[in-house]
């Protein structure tokens, strides 16, 4: 399932970098903070299964995270433009 896409580094080197954006890197063990962190913002926000999640980012580390955090509560993310 998608939203299991950073187990595999995670398990196997967490330290090592796996975006580049903007001349940095971040590795799988800070992308999965971020994800978490934005997944319970979400679930602390009463976001459910099914809902969906507008957001109007550029292409950036930030819309990674979004995707992400969606994927991994099954939510509809919706990508503005």
């Amino acid at each position: 399932m998608l939203h299991q896409l950073l187990r595999r580094p995670l398990d196997t080197a967490p330290d090592r970098p796996i975006i580049e954006y903007g001349g940095s890197w971040t590795t799988a063990a800070e992308l999965e903070r971020l994800v978490s962190r934005l997944a319970s913002g979400l679930t602390a926000l009463g976001l459910e299964e099914g809902d969906r999640v507008a957001f109007f980012l550029p292409n950036c580390l930030e819309t990674v995270v979004c995707y992400l955090a969606c994927f991994r509560m099954r939510l509809v993310a919706v990508p503005l433009d």
